[in-house]
């Protein structure tokens, strides 16, 4: 299986989890990591790196299910900041396109709508949450779920909310994901974690 993340923040839980090791960095500065039966690459934000970091991997290795990992911006005001949610569907910003996703977990489901520009204000929130009916936002999901579809890959996405995606979505992002990627990291990699349990590992 591989994880896939944005920033090396967002990976450094999973990392420690499975005790994985740098193996090689992708144009000399996106990393991937191996340990056990997982791979973690970390993208880049946004739509051009997610597209080209992934590609590349799949170029140099194989996998036979992706799996999206990270911290997300919330759209809908009645979530909650650090708690878990799979992604369902993922669409773009003006929601013409919408990719279904491999189920994967018993974690509430969501639409994500992933961007190019980080949200960071109310107004743009405010707008895009009702033209997309996303829940959530982020830079990278649909941009990736579109290579593993080239690729004729399973891809599944769970996600951390840290933040409102307004003008304090920086410093709460900061401050919420290390503990939101402990949390999604226990979830998938525990004792009990889904990652370990048989139907899992035989579809992965």
């Amino acid at each position: 299986m591989l994880i896939v993340t944005a920033l090396s923040i967002e990976a450094e839980s999973l990392i420690a989890a499975i005790s994985a090791k740098e193996v090689k960095r992708y144009g000399g500065k996106y990393p991937l990591y191996h340990g056990g039966a997982y791979d973690i690459l970390v993208c880049g934000l946004g739509k051009e790196r997610a597209r080209q970091q992934l590609s590349t991997y799949l170029k140099d290795r194989k996998t036979q299910y992706i799996l999206n990992a990270g911290g997300v911006g919330i759209l809908d005001s009645t979530l909650q900041k650090g708690s878990l949610y799979e992604v369902r569907e993922v669409c773009s910003e003006d929601a013409e396109e919408v990719l279904q996703l491999r189920p994967f977990s018993d974690l509430p489901a969501l639409r994500c709508v992933s961007v190019e520009q980080a949200v960071r204000d109310a107004e743009r929130r405010e707008r895009i949450f009702h033209r997309s009916g996303a829940g959530i936002v982020d830079m990278e999901c649909l941009f990736l779920a579109e290579v593993a579809a080239e690729h004729a890959l399973p891809f599944s996405a769970i996600k951390v909310s840290c933040d409102f995606a307004d003008a304090d979505t920086e410093a709460d992002y900061r401050r919420h994901i290390r503990d939101g990627m402990a949390l999604l990291s226990d979830y998938l990699f525990g004792c009990c974690g889904i990652v370990n349990k048989e139907k899992t590992i035989k579809r992965s």
